[in-house]
C-alpha cells in the first residue's frame, strides 16, 4: 500500500499515516504466487464469509478476485463497502469485522472522503 495513494501526503497525514500503520500492523505477506495460487484456488467458496473476509483483509497480497474481497466484507460485516473505505477506513473495516466497532452510517462513510474530494448531489 503506497502512502500516497489516492490522495497527497499532505492532505490530512495523521488519519493517512494512522490508516497505513495500522494496515500494515495487521496485514501478513503470502507472496505473489501463493496470492494467485489461492485466487484461482478459490478458497473462499463453502467457507464461513466471517472467516473469508478475515483472511482476505489480514492478506497483504490480494488473495482473491477484488467483486469477491468486497462481497465478504459486505457479507460478513451485513452492510455495503464502499472502495474508499478500503483507502481511508481500513483499520475502521477491520474493527468493525472484529465485533469492536459499531458499523458507520452513511455520514460517517462519506466523510472519510476528505472534504475536497466530496462531490454530494442533493435531491
Amino acid at each position: 500500500m503506497s502512502e500516497d495513494y489516492y490522495y497527497n501526503s499532505s492532505e490530512r497525514p495523521s488519519e493517512q499515516q494512522e490508516n497505513l500503520d495500522f494496515a500494515k500492523s495487521i496485514m501478513k505477506s503470502i507472496g505473489k504466487q501463493n496470492a494467485i495460487a489461492m485466487a484461482e484456488s478459490g478458497w473462499w467458496e463453502g467457507m464461513n464469509v466471517k472467516k473469508a473476509a478475515m483472511i482476505a483483509i489480514t492478506t497483504q497480497e490480494l488473495c482473491c478476485p477484488v467483486s469477491v474481497f468486497f462481497r465478504l466484507l459486505s457479507d460478513a460485516l451485513n452492510r455495503p463497502v464502499y472502495t474508499h473505505e478500503m483507502v481511508w477506513g481500513y483499520k475502521n473495516l477491520y474493527l468493525e469485522l472484529i465485533g469492536e466497532k459499531d458499523p458507520p452510517n452513511l455520514e460517517e462513510i462519506i466523510n472519510l472522503i476528505p472534504e475536497e474530494k466530496r462531490i454530494v448531489i442533493q435531491l
